[in-house]
């Protein structure tokens, strides 16, 4: 059992897959520290990467520690774990005393997010790291950021050269866009900025008007005769593929329009098509390619636009380094002006204390206070609190147990940095693994098993395995798909020898789509395809498209089946009853809210308490003082954590899916309000805007 296999005397990596008892191995390495170590639950130091983590984690671990107490109390073992405790424990005795002891003091259990870690060590270690911790912790510095974004679009765009105008024009800079960039660089100083191949454009503009003028000139001088040579090819010695006659006009009237009126830098459609080059390699058999002068001026004058498209870029990547360095020191200026920090400035002042002279002395007044570590979610680490815990546990012999799913550690939408997670890899040497999944049914887990096995670089990372897993329920424990579907399957046709067309192939999908859902609702009743000891039902199954057309033809399709469905879009959702719901909401969320918007919340559809209930509230102060605590740490989660992590939490702890399942239409509300939280996602991740911010957008 891997519980007990490392020695807790060293550091260790553990690779734990969804389903397969993460949270599960932490609680029981907890309890191991206390009866075989005799560490106090104040000096094992446990960090996730969420406040709701966190909670959750708290009380999964008070837990097992009550269990492992009852069990050598009693000496009856339920699972292997506790047998396993129960003979490896030399002395119950002292081990029932130093369990009684972790429960009572488990008020000062050292779980801790990462940023409530750094808060309190930079704290209670001022004078030693050289940090004066007066400052008032800001919990958004978006607003500030763009106040110095402003500041350094005012002075750098009051005299802005022709050059620079035509670089914030074509590539969509405005001091908003610029400081949504930066608010997602400027907490990673470990990020580089790579060197290009630089093109050179001195007086590129000037030159690429020039150009174009005399492309004009000849063009309204020859257009006549231009059109000729076109006409009498197409469809005869120029390929159909490039040139389809029948798109070719639009794309000729393009050129005229673009010659005529349009600005030098927006090239028309399809440009290329009218380069000597390519009607050369576009000319069929032993015909001769069409040729005219003004096919050799516009080839030039393409070329040099591609060179200056990437010299446009490159002016980009160095607006946004200069914006980037310059809001660095500014926003350090104004925020110790102000005495205030924000989340990252923890990270970054801890780790910066630990490298600096005095480092060691530090990790060596922090590893007596916590001289063991679990570190949940590892796969989400950054170099920055990679370096904290690598610093403090520099040691190999320093208990340092890092538990994650290196799977996951591949998207950095979450925070996840892979290298962060090979190079402790490295260092750790061969991880342990858990190796049964305890939420998927055996069906499925072979079926993902066999499609990720059969390729040697799955996540084309050649130090990321797929390490294949076995089903760790029972039979009767699991909820499989309908026997007769089969846990996966993939549709392929092999008979088409040659590739198909995607206009042609859409429509074939949809029918199959469709025509295999009625196939299985149809024959539901026949007991062939039953989920959970029940009947299918149409409920049960989803289609997943990436466009809203896309499942508008399968909602089609299926209803000219007779089959009803709820389409998720983005067509009027902003405009429903649920969008204002979730408006009031999330304004209970922001700065500044006032009791009347917390009241405003509690009555939409989302938490659904009665007009009866709220009035109540004034003779009620603790039943009120306990939805403020929610709003508050809803409020802070959204903040620290994103909006995605925020309501997902609220959803969850308010039990909000099967109260709102239960109204009429609450498909429909629920799938509105999902849809709404996943179109706010989207925008925060591209903005990274602030509460405030975001909901000015929504």
């Amino acid at each position: 059992m891997i519980v007990f296999d490392p020695t807790l005397e060293e550091r260790l990596l553990v690779e734990a897959g969804a389903g397969t008892g993460k949270t599960w191995t932490i609680a029981g390495l907890y309890v191991r520290l206390i009866v075989e170590k005799q560490y106090r639950v104040n000096q094992i130091l446990v960090v996730t990467f969420t406040n709701a983590a966190t909670a959750e984690l708290r009380e999964r671990l008070r837990a097992k520690l009550v269990a492992a107490k009852h069990l050598l109390e009693s000496g009856n073992a339920d699972d292997v774990f506790e047998q396993k405790l129960l003979n490896q424990c030399a002395d119950k005795e002292k081990a029932i005393k130093d369990l009684t002891l972790a429960i009572r003091s488990f008020d000062e259990a050292a779980v801790y997010t990462i940023h409530g870690f750094c808060q309190k060590l930079l704290k209670e270690t001022a004078l030693q790291s050289g940090i004066g911790f007066a400052s008032e912790l800001m919990a958004d510095d978006s607003e500030l950021i763009q106040h110095i974004v402003d500041d350094y679009w005012r002075t750098h765009t009051y005299a802005a050269s022709e050059e620079l105008l035509a670089v914030l024009a074509t590539q969509k800079i405005t001091p908003e866009s610029l400081a949504s960039d930066i608010k997602s660089w400027i907490g990673k100083p470990w990020l580089e900025v790579y060197p290009e191949n630089k093109v050179s454009c001195d007086d590129c503009l000037n030159s690429m008007q020039a150009k174009k003028k005399s492309a004009q000139q000849l063009f309204a001088k020859e257009k006549e005769n231009i059109e000729t040579l076109f006409k009498d090819a197409l469809g005869v010695i120029l390929y159909k593929t490039s040139y389809n006659p029948v798109a070719f006009p639009a794309l000729f009237a393009g050129l005229e329009e673009y010659l005529t009126h349009s600005d030098v830098l927006s090239l028309p459609e399809k440009a290329n098509l009218f380069t000597q080059q390519k009607l050369v390699s576009a000319t069929t058999g032993k015909h001769q390619p069409i040729e005219h002068p003004f096919f050799e001026i516009w080839e030039a004058f393409c070329t040099q636009h591609a060179e200056l498209k990437i010299w446009l870029k490159q002016q980009h990547t160095k607006i946004r380094v200069e914006a980037l360095n310059y809001v660095r020191d500014e926003l350090k200026k104004r925020k110790s002006a102000d005495s205030v920090l924000g989340y990252d400035d923890l990270l970054l002042l801890l780790s910066d204390a630990l490298n600096a002279e005095g480092g060691e002395s530090l990790a060596t007044t922090i590893l007596k206070q916590f001289p063991v570590a679990l570190i949940d979610e590892f796969q989400d680490t950054d170099p920055i609190q990679y370096n904290i815990f690598n610093r403090i546990y520099a040691a190999d012999n320093n208990p340092l147990i890092f538990v994650g799913d290196p799977k996951q550690a591949i998207y950095s939408f979450r925070g996840a940095d892979i290298h962060t997670y090979l190079n402790a890899k490295a260092r750790v040497g061969k991880p342990l693994s858990l190796e049964e999944n305890f939420r998927s049914s055996k069906d499925f887990i072979k079926a993902v098993n066999t499609l990720f096995s059969a390729h040697k670089n799955p996540f084309r990372e050649s130090n990321v395995d797929y390490q294949s897993v076995k089903a760790g329920r029972g039979e009767e424990q699991q909820k499989a798909a309908p026997a007769a579907l089969g846990a996966l399957r993939i549709w392929n046709d092999f008979t088409s020898k040659n590739p198909v067309a995607k206009g042609t192939l859409e429509p074939r999908i949809v029918d199959a789509v469709a025509n295999e859902i009625a196939t299985m609702l149809n024959h539901a009743s026949d007991k062939k395809y039953q989920l959970a000891g029940r009947d299918l039902r149409g409920g049960d199954i989803a289609v997943l498209v990436r466009k809203n057309k896309q499942g508008q033809r399968i909602k089609e399709a299926l209803n000219r089946r007779n089959i009803g469905c709820v389409q998720q879009m983005n067509d009027n959702v902003f405009t429903s009853t649920e969008a204002n719901d979730l408006a009031s909401v999330l304004h209970a969320l922001t700065a500044g809210a006032r009791d009347n918007d917390y009241r405003a919340a509690l009555a939409t559809v989302i938490f659904g308490v009665s007009g009866q209930a709220i009035s109540d509230f004034q003779e009620n102060a603790e039943g009120w003082e306990n939805w403020l605590e929610k709003f508050y740490r809803w409020k802070l989660q959204w903040q620290e954590l994103g909006f995605m992590v925020m309501i997902r939490t609220l959803l969850i702890e308010e039990d909000c899916y099967t109260r709102i399942l239960q109204y009429p239409n609450g498909e429909r509300r629920l799938t509105n309000i999902l849809h709404l939280c996943e179109l706010i996602h989207q925008e925060a991740s591209r903005g990274s805007l602030a509460p405030e911010s975001l909901l000015l957008w929504f």
